[in-house]
């Protein structure tokens, strides 16, 4: 069980792009795809099930603070996906699916993540020992910004206003 720590921040698209060309000139090793997250819920309590084209996990995760989560997370077949769901969906509400295209740069224990997220906007995910956290925030000039939201919040302002509704049946769980 790791417990990790990040920082979230919400981006302008100038911001988005001006980020991602500053990472893309640096010594990062770069890998770009498409996640679907199917999460469930239960008090402080969280299962996802994450879907890329190159592999899948059931995560279990819980919130510590505003920065730092509790993490543990198991690699699944594609095959399992939709079994893995059916269990989850069974004993516990399906809350949201997330469904976003990332854009990850890694350097030794420093990932940051480049995120869109269909219908929400796009943003800055900093994970790593909390000094280069710290150190990249400044960098990037995020140090008087407040931290973003976890993305489910933004869906369910989106869910609460009847602009999305979650629906499995309706779900493709192959990521394009």
């Amino acid at each position: 069980m790791a417990v990790e720590y990040e920082e979230r921040y919400e981006l302008s698209d100038e911001k988005y792009e001006e980020i991602l060309d500053l990472l893309s000139k640096e010594d990062f090793t770069k890998e770009e795809k498409s996640q679907k997250d199917v999460v469930f819920i239960k008090d402080e309590h969280i299962i996802r099930v994450r879907i890329e084209k190159d592999g899948c996990s059931i995560d279990y995760k819980k919130y510590l603070d505003e920065k730092r989560w509790e993490e543990i997370s198991v690699p699944i077949s594609k095959e399992h996906v939709k079994k893995a769901i059916g269990i989850f969906e069974r004993i516990l509400p399906l809350n949201k699916i997330v469904v976003k295209k990332r854009v990850r740069f890694s350097k030794g224990d420093v990932e940051i993540a480049l995120d869109n997220l269909k219908g929400v906007g796009k943003f800055i995910e900093i994970e790593g020992p909390k000094e280069e956290v710290e150190y990249f925030v400044k960098k990037f000039g995020l140090n008087n910004k407040p931290i973003a939201k976890p993305y489910g919040l933004y869906l369910d302002e989106l869910k609460n206003k009847g602009k999305i509704d979650y629906d499995l049946e309706k779900f493709d769980v192959i990521v394009e």
